[in-house]
């Protein structure tokens, strides 16, 4: 039965998935499957865990450069 397992740090939306679904394609917090591969750079050296968790950092940090990008935006230029 699909259960809420959290809510994605980045997009806001609610994570629905299997509790005890094992493997790849299993969602880790805080981010949404989506949302960790959009931030994804390719890492070739490190065991697999490893190279998804700083797929998620990559992930993370591109999310708030872009908010940082989007408010000295509108801090120079005003609203859109």
């Amino acid at each position: 039965m699909m259960q809420l397992l959290f809510t994605c740090a980045i997009c806001s939306g609610d994570v629905r998935d299997y509790p005890d679904r094992n493997g790849r394609e299993r969602h880790l917090e805080p981010l949404c499957k989506y949302c960790e591969d959009q931030g994804r750079r390719p890492q070739f050296v490190g065991a697999f865990m490893d190279r998804r968790r700083l797929a998620q950092l990559s992930a993370i940090a591109d999310a708030l450069c872009g908010e940082a990008n989007a408010k000295e935006w509108s801090r120079r230029y005003g609203r859109a």
